[in-house]
């Protein structure tokens, strides 16, 4: 009786501790400047930059930082790569920095303005924006080479992000003097803005980070006032928003396809939606630092970092939901058939894992569920962890992929099970 009532202690605890641990890993940036901006530009290579002057690299999927000498200690606040060798970094006092080796160099650009500049964006190798404080905008349509400054000009606006929807239309979003949230957009690459103004629900707000789907739709996430945080968006190109608000102030968000997205901000926050925005779930963070920016390779693998030098990563995407953890744990594996289906362009699939405390003393499988093409070539990871007893889903966004047929398989400790789904467009 006590060996079984031991067993049952270490499930017990083993299961709480499990549900304790963050989601989420801390990396080592080599670095205790506060990082302000990251990007990935493939799954192994991504940039950051901050403070000091501070660029690093890494070419392993973050296990190694490797500090980047550019010659300048000015602030680095905002990086965009247009390709795997050629990058612009922005910052304080006017500096834009240009690489054409990935990093290797860097050569000033002549940014034509003294202002600190706070966001950039390319759409493509040629068209690009670049924002800051006293309303500055920039434009270049030759890759970073030469900017020319939009208009209007000299208003008493900071514009904190850049976001470039297409080669002629992009956003800026930041706060106007009297603390109200501002987004400008241009119609033509830049040379010209239009402002718009609103509340987040009432309240005062500084609009930290923007993400547009498409010319008209689109979010931005700020900080209010009173420490809180707010996600805001638009359906018709920024010229009415409609808000939401969190405990606490938002400054970084990404979209790695249009449903599954990730915020991060105030206190270690992290927010994810598998919804394209509509709702959103806090994550385990595992730091109280504030996070500037975030990053997502695809749908799970992503980096978040923040002030003190601190780089986030998930391989996982954060969380996996969980719809039926009770006491009515299943008692065999289960794998369901994918809903919708036919979909498009997502679909839910449901799982579930037994109890099988009695065959292992563990009591958590490593599971993972892959998505294949009608070639079996392996095209999407949506889970790839051990998990306790219970009833799951994973959705399965196909935005980038054909119509046709496709398999999802199941697979852990003694189980394997895959199914077709059809996506017709």
């Amino acid at each position: 009786m006590s060996k079984l009532f031991l067993i049952f202690v270490f499930y017990i605890t083993l299961f709480i501790s499990n549900y304790s641990l963050p989601q989420w890993i801390t990396l080592n940036s080599g670095t205790g400047q506060n990082i302000n901006a990251i990007q990935f530009i493939n799954p192994q290579t991504g940039y950051a930059v901050g403070a000091a002057g501070t660029i690093i690299k890494t070419t392993n999927t973050g296990i190694n930082w490797t500090s980047l000498n550019t010659g300048s200690s000015v602030e680095i606040r905002s990086v965009y790569f247009l390709n795997s060798s050629v990058g612009i970094v922005c910052g304080y006092n006017g500096t834009i920095l240009k690489t054409n080796n990935g990093g290797n160099n860097w050569s000033i650009v002549n940014s034509g303005t003294t202002n600190h500049l706070f966001g950039i964006s390319f759409y493509n190798d040629s068209v690009g924006i670049c924002s800051g404080n006293s309303g500055t905008t920039l434009y270049s349509s030759n890759g970073g080479n030469t900017w020319l400054t939009g208009s209007p000009t000299g208003y008493m606006v900071t514009f904190y992000s850049s976001f470039m929807v297409n080669t002629t239309v992009g956003y800026s979003a930041g706060v106007n003097t009297i603390f109200s949230p501002l987004v400008a957009k241009t119609t033509n690459s830049g040379a010209n803005w239009t402002y718009y103004s609103f509340m987040v629900n009432n309240n005062e707000a500084t609009l930290r980070d923007v993400h547009f789907f498409d010319t008209q739709n689109g979010i931005a996430v700020s900080n209010l006032w009173n420490g809180q945080g707010g996600i805001s968006r638009t359906t018709n190109g920024g010229v009415n928003w409609s808000s939401q608000i969190f405990t606490s102030g938002i400054f970084g968000i990404d979209f790695p396809n249009p449903l599954t997205g990730y915020c991060v901000g105030l206190n270690g926050l992290i927010l994810k939606s598998g919804d394209g925005g509509n709702n959103w779930i806090q994550q385990s963070s595992g730091t109280t630092s504030l996070l500037n920016s975030v990053d997502f390779v695809d749908s799970i693998n992503g980096f978040a970092v923040g002030n003190g030098g601190i780089i986030l990563k998930t391989t996982n995407g954060g969380i996996t939901s969980i719809i039926n953890n009770s006491n009515n744990v299943p008692d065999k594996f289960y794998l369901y058939q994918n809903y919708p289906n036919p979909f498009n362009p997502s679909t839910i699939i449901r799982y579930e894992i037994p109890d099988l405390l009695s065959t292992r003393i563990l009591g958590e499988d490593l599971v993972t569920l892959k998505v294949y093409d009608i070639l079996g070539k392996e095209i999407e990871t949506l889970v790839n962890e051990r998990q306790m007893p219970g009833t799951y889903e994973a959705t399965f966004n196909a935005s980038r992929y054909p119509s046709g047929v496709y398999f999802y398989k199941l697979t852990t400790e003694g189980y394997s099970e895959a199914k077709k789904m059809i996506l017709l467009r």
